[in-house]
């Protein structure tokens, strides 16, 4: 799993506790403060050894192979899922529709929003051609015959079928910054890369084998948090930008993530063949419109 610092640890949380199947998790971020707030979060974890967080450049093709290396010799096996997650709009995006309540135009986007908007395709490409090799061509054929791991088969994971590949997208707040030129373009682009990934994944026969979705989380928490009946990616005043918003729904910034993910993941499992290359929500929890 690819770990964005704000959804990374809810969606980690909520395979660790999921009550019908028993997880093993590898995790990886670009964040050494993410990486240590996770490692003292599911402490307990470790001694189980169910979980491992690594701290890389997910935006380098050579070290994200060199981490599925480390997970496959590891945990014995080729993952069954695959999360690739980009986290949150960063809250400078939001600031920029301080003024107006308005999105800048595109010539007019800080270059900053730019990179992260071209990092956030980098991650997942990485992430998701590391992994889908092995999961088509199975592990002894990628591996080799007789290749030896830390884990007897015995004591991995249960088997999830068809394997899943997921890439998550940004999440958003305030909702109104849905039409920002680079998030717009971070969404097309993860969105893109899934349908691409799920043609060749037809081309080689293997769409029954491995399942890949992109899934938008849009501005959380759905409709699970009593928002008002208007549109909740229309403009919204100054004050309602820094996340009180939601507290005045009876609803913390916490909670709101917990809910997505304990939806999420067996949303997740329950993702077959008609969903391949499909750009999806979590039920209750409504993606962003499409850009008119």
């Amino acid at each position: 799993m690819r770990c964005a610092k704000k959804t990374g640890p809810f969606i980690t949380d909520a395979f660790l506790n999921y009550a019908d199947m028993y997880f093993f998790v590898a995790a990886a971020t670009p964040s050494e403060s993410a990486k240590l707030e996770m490692q003292e979060q599911f402490h307990s974890y470790f001694m189980g050894e169910r979980l491992s967080i690594e701290r890389l450049d997910l935006k380098s093709h050579v070290d994200v192979g060199i981490w599925k290396d480390k997970v496959l010799f590891t945990h014995g096996r080729t993952p069954d899922i695959v999360v690739a997650n980009v986290g949150k709009l960063p809250q400078t995006v939001a600031e920029s529709m301080h003024e107006t309540s308005c999105a800048p135009r595109t010539w007019a986007e800080k270059p900053q929003h730019w990179a992260r908007a071209c990092d956030d395709m980098k991650g997942v490409l990485n992430v998701q051609s590391a992994f889908a090799g092995t999961m088509v061509g199975g592990d002894e054929k990628v591996l080799g015959k007789g290749w030896q791991t830390l884990r007897s088969p015995e004591e991995c994971s249960c088997h999830v079928r068809p394997r899943k590949i997921v890439n998550v997208t940004q999440v958003i707040h305030p909702p109104c910054a849905h039409s920002i030129a680079p998030y717009r373009v971070s969404l097309a682009s993860i969105q893109a890369a899934t349908k691409l990934l799920a043609r060749d994944f037809k081309g080689e026969k293997a769409e029954e084998e491995v399942i890949c979705a992109s899934i938008d989380p849009g501005c959380l928490p759905g409709m699970t948090c009593g928002m008002p009946p208007q549109n909740p990616y229309q403009p919204v005043q100054k004050d309602k930008l820094q996340g009180e918003h939601f507290e005045k729904h009876g609803i913390t910034e916490r909670e709101k993530y917990t809910q997505w993910a304990k939806a999420f993941v067996p949303f997740v499992l329950g993702l077959e063949k008609p969903h391949n290359g499909k750009a999806l929500h979590v039920p209750g929890f409504p993606g962003v419109p499409a850009l008119k």
